[in-house]
């Protein structure tokens, strides 16, 4: 867990987001979020044929995850409109490697 953690972190201060995956559905979610850099829940229930309130329910639960683990979460919703997107989750770029 946390020593391998350290040692992603460490040689390229980036880290291997699927690390917060539990399973497929969120090892779904984090390949989508890396492809499209963001996107709404509903995006997300659609391309992954699955409630949103699932959805919702990991992009939480990674999100809390990884900011114990980091001290900054790798993905975050942001409410308002950037790039096109409203309401959308994003992935941080500068945490992850890709």
């Amino acid at each position: 867990g946390l020593a391998k953690l350290e040692i992603l972190t460490h040689e390229t201060g980036k880290v291997n987001p699927h690390i917060f995956c539990i399973d497929e559905t969120d090892t779904k979610l984090m390949n989508y979020l890396l492809d499209h850099r963001a996107a709404t829940t509903t995006e997300l229930a659609q391309a992954l044929k699955t409630n949103r309130w699932l959805i919702l329910n990991r992009l939480r639960k990674i999100e809390k995850a990884s900011k114990q683990q980091l001290g900054k979460p790798i993905i975050h919703y942001y409410p308002g409109e950037r790039s096109g997107k409203r309401k959308a989750w994003w992935i941080k770029e500068d945490l992850v490697e890709t």
